[in-house]
């Protein structure tokens, strides 16, 4: 297992404004100065796990012997020999404000905050993807795209398995009675490592 903390990430300004619906003709420089400041907040951190996984009778079966019985994951795997589960979050400084916000009834800021966690976080899953990407090419392999707890019919009940595999309360995360990430800026998911 590995973890990378405060890797650079950019601002994904262009899916920021997409996600709060600016137009993009329209003057997006009011809000700059604020996107900016709440950028600040944000502290990427990572801890991914590379190992072998083997699909049987519709089933996907990790290294240490774990099954999850899902025909999404098993089609999205079917010609994976490896497999690498990644965790990312932001950290929880961005929730923490929005929760003030909310409080104080500031409803633009919470929502331009909440657009800056989404589109942060997705950019360090990207960051980290390519990461890992770069490693599976290398070795002569065809990298899969991401494949999250919640897509398809693979359950949240994964998501347990990702919380032991990474020992992701080291990281500062948690989960809910719901199976939910907390800090909700988070992301977990399966890159697979596909024969030529």
């Amino acid at each position: 297992m590995r973890e990378i903390s405060q890797f650079p990430i950019r601002l994904p300004l262009d899916r920021i404004r997409r996600r709060l619906k600016v137009p993009e003709r329209a003057d997006f420089g009011p809000y700059t100065e604020m996107i900016d400041r709440f950028f600040t907040m944000v502290e990427p951190r990572c801890r991914f796990d590379p190992q072998d996984v083997a699909v049987r009778s519709g089933k996907t079966v990790l290294e240490d012997g774990f099954e999850i019985d899902s025909k999404s994951l098993s089609d999205h795997l079917r010609e994976c020999c490896r497999v690498t589960l990644i965790a990312v979050t932001i950290g929880g400084h961005i929730e923490g404000k929005m929760e003030s916000y909310g409080k104080q009834n500031k409803m633009l800021e919470s929502m331009i905050l909440d657009a800056v966690g989404s589109e942060c976080v997705e950019e360090a899953a990207i960051y980290i993807s390519g990461l890992i990407e770069t490693q599976v090419r290398k070795r002569g392999l065809i990298p899969t795209k991401r494949f999250s707890p919640g897509y398809g019919d693979l359950n949240l009940e994964v998501q347990r398995y990702f919380f032991k595999r990474l020992k992701l309360p080291e990281m500062g995360l948690h989960l809910n009675d719901s199976l939910l990430m907390i800090p909700q800026k988070s992301i977990t998911a399966f890159i697979g490592w596909k024969n030529r």
